[in-house]
């Protein structure tokens, strides 16, 4: 499966952030690591509300619809840890922009809006997810907007996902980013329909980005030294054990 691809080669740039720091600018994809679809029905008799407790697992085609007695959500899941985990001591992330590229299947029978909002749970799998899982404690943060554009069968134009710092710290910085996918109005009888996972055209998101070098080199060799300590003590620590038994 992709996962990342970065775009272009790290470049100094032009501008001087601070006497202390320097910026590296890159581009990357990420490719989609989790996708499902959420399925409901409208409960008449007690709750009067959309429920659904099936886990429809990893899905190739998700679906977004609103209609009368059915609804269907989609969730996808992008891992950015390999973007935080190049970084090296002392080195911070911004990020520019986030962009969400997603293809309609040519099974796409809507052509309204379908709102992009970011979920704050992380701790999802898609092959157990469902509807009431995600609106048991529904935090949702609206960060962009797209339209169906009928049986494409193409990628969608790029969406743009509202990104500021706070965006960043509560929804990125984790190294995992959800997205939940709903239609902003009935679709009656004309379902939306988008390429998930294990697809030719799968989602993916674009991260334009900074990396943020500091200028304490004694800082970073005392953590460095510190975390060498902290492994010669565990390997210590290990004959201890060994010679004990």
């Amino acid at each position: 499966m992709k996962a990342l691809k970065i775009l272009q080669s790290p470049m100094m740039a032009l501008t001087c952030f601070a006497a202390s720091a320097v910026a590296v600018a890159d581009v990357a994809d990420i490719y989609v690591d989790q996708a499902s679809t959420l399925g409901a029905y409208f409960d008449d008799e007690e709750t009067f509300d959309y429920v659904g407790d099936f886990a429809s697992g990893r899905d190739s085609i998700l679906d977004v619809y609103f209609e009368s007695f059915y609804a269907a959500d989609s969730i996808v899941g992008f891992d950015l840890s390999p973007l935080y985990n190049q970084l090296s001591c002392g080195e911070t992330i911004t990020i520019n922009s986030v962009s969400l590229s997603i293809a309609e299947t040519a099974d796409s029978y809507s052509n309204i809006e379908f709102w992009v909002d970011g979920l704050l749970d992380d701790g999802w799998d898609e092959e157990t997810i469902t509807w009431n899982d995600v609106y048991e404690d529904a935090n949702f943060l609206h960060l962009g907007v797209a339209e169906f554009l009928y049986r494409s069968d193409d990628y969608l134009p790029a969406i743009s996902l509202e990104i500021t710092n706070e965006v960043q710290s509560d929804y990125l910085d984790d190294g995992y980013l959800t997205l939940v996918l709903r239609a902003s109005d009935f679709t009656f009888t004309s379902p939306g329909e988008l390429y998930g996972a294990d697809t030719d055209k799968e989602p993916f998101i674009t991260v334009d980005y900074d990396v943020i070098a500091g200028s304490n080199p004694r800082l970073c060799e005392m953590e460095k030294r510190a975390e060498e300590r902290a492994q010669r003590r565990e390997i210590i620590e290990r004959r201890r054990e060994r010679m004990q038994r």
